[in-house]
């Protein structure tokens, strides 16, 4: 059986890294002309709509919205002509390489890397094809405003949104814009279940008894999986609200991640 999980593991593997290797030399379908552009001012002139702690790769992501964003409200479609800047930054680290935060327990901020941009305008997403997101475009930029990633490169945008879906206007974690720090808070499950939530699995060390049986359930808003080190179980791709439940049987320490974000780890304990 590890033998046939691992197999399996290497041919997603190779799927993957053909697919990327695809994706680089032909990207999917996206616009050739920039409609979005730089929002030049952006962070004296937008909103901070929210700043999420990503635990997985201790990063930091803030994000704007310009008035017409940020006029949205919760269960409803963003306008025609909102735009949102994400800046993602590295974050500041000790000599052990824990991330140090500051009085609000929030991660402390370093070198800004990218500055990724999307605009809602009546027409624009058509040129994505079947990844097309409502009426939005997207470009990414340098900290010196040079292309990261420019229109016809921003299927793979384009993509990761359509995990967002149209009930959520395609935007990921607008719920921490409208819901403020208690949107922030994974919620509570029963006993034996366990969240997966923020790109964090939590706890992330569990202790259980022989024979008990443990569920992972995706609070999250995008795809997650939990996946043993030694390939002993796999959850496959869980969509937000799926749920996973294993039973372990023999005593033993069991370790796993996320095959999706691989920087997310934890641990079984059980025990006699």
């Amino acid at each position: 059986m590890k033998r046939a999980l691992m197999l399996t593991l290497v041919s997603v593997c190779s799927i993957l890294a053909i697919a990327l290797v695809v994706l680089s030399a032909a990207p999917g379908p996206a616009p050739k002309m920039d409609r979005v552009g730089f929002p030049e001012g952006y962070q004296s002139n937008f909103k901070v709509f929210y700043v999420f702690d990503r635990a997985d790769n201790k990063q930091v992501r803030m994000i704007y919205a310009n008035d017409r964003a940020a006029s949205a409200r919760p269960g409803e479609l963003f306008p025609y002509g909102s735009i949102l800047v994400m800046e993602t930054y590295s974050t500041k680290k000790d000599s052990a390489g824990n991330v140090l935060k500051d009085a609000n327990g929030r991660y402390t901020r370093d070198q800004l890397g990218g500055i990724f941009v999307m605009r809602k305008e009546m027409g624009f997403g058509a040129d994505y094809g079947e990844q097309r997101n409502g009426e939005w475009e997207y470009v990414a930029f340098r900290p010196d405003k040079t292309y990261l990633a420019p229109p016809d490169r921003t299927n793979a945008c384009a993509t990761c949104h359509m995990e967002a879906g149209p009930g959520k206007d395609w935007v990921f974690r607008a719920n921490l814009a409208f819901g403020g720090e208690a949107a922030a808070m994974a919620p509570e499950l029963p006993p034996n279940e366990l969240n997966v939530f923020n790109y964090q699995f939590l706890p992330d060390t569990t202790s259980i008894k022989v024979g008990a049986t443990l569920t992972w359930v995706n609070t999250d808003v995008l795809l997650h999986t939990v996946t043993a080190t030694d390939l002993s179980f796999n959850s496959g791709a869980l969509r937000p609200k799926g749920s996973f439940s294993r039973k372990f049987d023999k005593a033993g320490t069991f370790e796993y991640f996320c095959a999706i974000h691989p920087a997310m780890r934890a641990k079984v304990e059980v025990k006699e």
